[in-house]
């Protein structure tokens, strides 16, 4: 198995099919459902569901599974690292509101600039999660578009 370290407590690893059972947990969360699949979404996320959003997020751009050093390593989230999104997910509540989420975006804006990527885009940034809105304007996107649902944003890397 192969590790994208962040820092000493919070690493990066390749999906394996172990994980859609933890992820079954994840999308049935009504904070994670209407920030991720939908605002108005209610009904847990099924494993076809997830299987084909994997699917989707790994043939998209760099997927992982996002764990924590907490007396053991386990797995509290997924993020995907692609030019035209990067969609993060902490399904553990319990890790929620502690900087995880920032300091793996921060992470993978470095590993973007490494790679000479010019900008990111997020297409789809829904009004109602302002967590999210929060968190991509910390680590310097900026709105560039919106729609009645939903806001653009994008990073310049270069």
């Amino acid at each position: 198995m192969e590790y994208n370290y962040v820092n000493e407590n919070l690493r990066l690893r390749s999906f394996t099919e172990a994980d859609i059972g933890t992820a079954l947990k994840w999308y049935a969360d009504p904070i994670v459902l209407s920030g991720t699949i939908s605002p108005n979404r209610t009904e847990p996320c099924s494993e076809q569901m997830i299987r084909a959003m994997y699917k989707d997020l790994s043939n998209r751009g760099q997927f992982y599974i996002v764990e924590y050093y907490d007396t053991m390593w386990i797995s509290i989230g997924d993020v995907t690292l692609a030019k035209d999104t990067m969609p993060i997910v902490i399904g553990n509540s319990r890790y929620r509101g502690k900087g995880i989420a920032k300091a793996v975006v921060l992470h993978l804006l470095q590993l973007a600039r490494a790679s000479k990527w010019e900008k990111i885009t997020l297409k789809e940034i829904y009004r109602d999660n302002l967590a999210s809105q929060k968190l991509y304007q910390s680590c310097g996107f900026k709105k560039i578009s919106e729609n009645d649902e939903s806001f653009i944003f994008e990073i310049r890397l270069q």
